[in-house]
């Protein structure tokens, strides 16, 4: 059962390399820190200057790095989206026409883990 071709779209589905990975993971990082800035300023604003701000500060920057831990356990059917995301763990990774690499996993370049 292929895709729609508007389904293709969205999911690149025959699109090999890197590009549609880093648009998609961009496009994502970019939508959250535009909506959370506002939240983020306010919460740092509201802390005295002083170590702890700054530590806040630095928690919240390096705060993407616990979700390199975070792991989707099978992106196969409607999971394969949750691959933009989050890492893919072990099992079959993609949609119908994904590229397979890896020893049977598609490549994704995951969003959360590199905001």
């Amino acid at each position: 059962d292929a895709l729609p071709i508007s389904g293709q779209a969205i999911t690149f589905e025959g699109m090999t390399g890197s590009g549609p990975d880093i648009l998609i993971a961009c496009s994502i990082n970019f939508l959250l820190v535009f909506g959370l800035w506002r939240s983020i300023c306010r919460a740092l604003g509201r802390a005295r200057p002083g170590p702890a701000r700054d530590l806040a500060a630095l928690g919240l920057a390096l705060s993407p790095l616990l979700l390199t831990q975070a792991e989707i356990g099978d992106c196969s059917g409607h999971r394969q989206f949750l691959r933009h995301f989050l890492p893919c763990g072990e099992g079959p990774v993609g949609g119908v026409g994904s590229p397979q690499i890896d020893g049977g996993r598609a490549g994704s370049l995951p969003a959360l883990p590199h905001l």
